[in-house]
């Protein structure tokens, strides 16, 4: 019986496919065994490579090493670092960009070896090479300055111009102050200030340690006061001294300032503000 072609050619592959099923495990194995002991070989070769280059690398760094060691001068002479210029830092063998780093630092000053050495391009074979050449100018102690005196004024006795010296004073409440002092005959007391006209609490803050009542304050003689005088007290309205000189002139001289208070214009808290400023003679 003839066999067609196709099937010669399907008999063909069935006996290539049950070779490579055969022999497929067989080369597996083998390629395993080659690839472990690859695998091994590897990791010996690397180790070597590694200790090679390593030592080559070793070298190149102590042979660069003693080149930059080399490259470095000592200094000619004793310098202070502060005074060095740009070409002198390259001169000992730093680089341009090197030296203007340094120059950013003594140009604003430094003191002394520990400074220098703190200057991050300045490693530790530069520093060995120049630290014995350095010299420090002695360090000028700055005298104290004086402590201006703060001068303490009288109120009832300090001029214009010295109260003007008075922190947050100024000529235009200096010529308030002395005007109020005029009409009240004086201060008596310092918060007094604060009734002066846009004189505020902060202000008086600011200058009440600074100010005493030394000068006693002019006393007002109700037994020859006018009202025209007596009005012009800041505590004193017209009708008020009005009616103590009408007291007076109806019922005689006062024998003490107490009898104001007979008046029915003088209520307690007048009399209170009002007493240390009036004398009976």
């Amino acid at each position: 019986m003839a066999v067609s072609k196709r099937n010669r050619r399907g008999m063909l592959w069935l006996l290539i496919v049950a070779f490579l099923v055969t022999i497929t495990p067989r080369i597996l194995s083998q390629l395993q065994d080659e690839i472990h002991v690859n695998e091994s070989e590897f990791q010996l070769l690397k180790m070597e490579f590694s200790e090679k280059v390593g030592d080559q690398s070793d070298y190149r760094v102590k042979t660069n090493f003693k080149k930059y060691r080399k490259r470095y001068k000592s200094p000619s002479s004793k310098f202070d670092p502060n005074a060095y210029k740009l070409s002198d830092w390259m001169r000992l063998g730093l680089s341009q960009k090197q030296a203007e780093i340094i120059l950013k630092f003594t140009n604003r000053g430094i003191e002394n070896n520990d400074e220098l050495k703190n200057i991050f391009v300045i490693n530790d074979d530069l520093f060995t090479l120049i630290k014995d050449s350095t010299v420090y100018p002695a360090k000028v102690v700055k005298e104290k300055t004086q402590v201006k005196e703060v001068q303490i004024v009288d109120l009832n006795s300090a001029s214009i111009e010295q109260m003007d010296e008075l922190p947050g004073i100024g000529e235009y409440y200096s010529k308030k102050i002395v005007d109020y002092r005029e009409k009240l005959g004086g201060f008596l007391r310092k918060e007094q200030l604060l009734e002066i006209w846009k004189f505020d609490p902060e202000l008086f803050d600011r200058i009440k340690d600074r100010i005493v009542i030394v000068k006693e304050v002019s006393r007002i003689d109700i037994n020859k006061v006018t009202i025209d005088e007596l009005k012009l007290h800041p505590y004193i309205s017209y009708k008020q001294a009005n009616s103590i000189v009408k007291m007076r002139e109806q019922h005689g001289l006062y024998k003490s300032v107490e009898e104001i208070k007979r008046s029915k214009l003088i209520d307690n808290e007048t009399f209170q503000k009002l007493k240390d400023y009036l004398k009976v003679e």
